[in-house]
């Protein structure tokens, strides 16, 4: 069964670096059990930068590298646009054999963005058979968010990561 998985990250000072490298090994490392796997990557601060569109998954290994280097991006993180961007790039390349498709945002959601992280969500689910799954690496939920979709946001620990992504992947 293909899949096709898109990692939306916050790129910022405000964000947990090392946890989101983590969960792109981690990632890495479930895809690879599935030969079908595809991954893309959306870097973002004020601006999305899509990063890696999918693709094989030796091209994300050597990807996770790269990020390393890339300088921090802009505050305030604008999510929303990065989140469009990525379903434009799951769309753009959606393949009629692809039978799962899964974006994880990965943010501190630190500051309320200008755009709306909820008409952007709403977005998402009017997408067919596309999963987003919200995480923060912050220690707690955002409080500028409805209590909604504030519930949706999973707090991003050290060690947790596997957990969710045993269920997911």
């Amino acid at each position: 069964m293909m899949i096709d998985i898109v990692l939306v990250l916050e790129w910022t000072r405000s964000s947990d670096l090392e946890l989101i490298l983590e969960f792109m090994n981690a990632v890495y490392t479930y895809a690879s059990k599935n030969k079908l796997a595809r991954i893309g990557i959306v870097l973002f601060g004020k601006e999305p930068i899509p990063l890696l569109d999918l693709g094989e998954l030796d091209m994300f290994s050597d990807t996770i590298n790269v990020v390393r280097n890339i300088p921090l991006f802009q505050h305030p993180a604008e999510p929303s646009l990065a989140i469009i961007e990525a379903v434009d790039m799951l769309e753009d390349l959606r393949e009629p054999i692809s039978s799962r498709r899964i974006m994880f945002v990965i943010a501190s959601f630190s500051s309320r963005p200008k755009i709306p992280l909820e008409d952007a969500l709403l977005y998402t689910r009017s997408i067919d058979d596309l999963k987003c799954y919200l995480f923060t690496t912050s220690n707690r939920r955002p409080r500028w968010l409805s209590d909604d979709i504030s519930k949706e946001i999973v707090i991003l620990r050290k060690g947790t990561i596997s957990k969710y992504l045993r269920k997911i992947i």
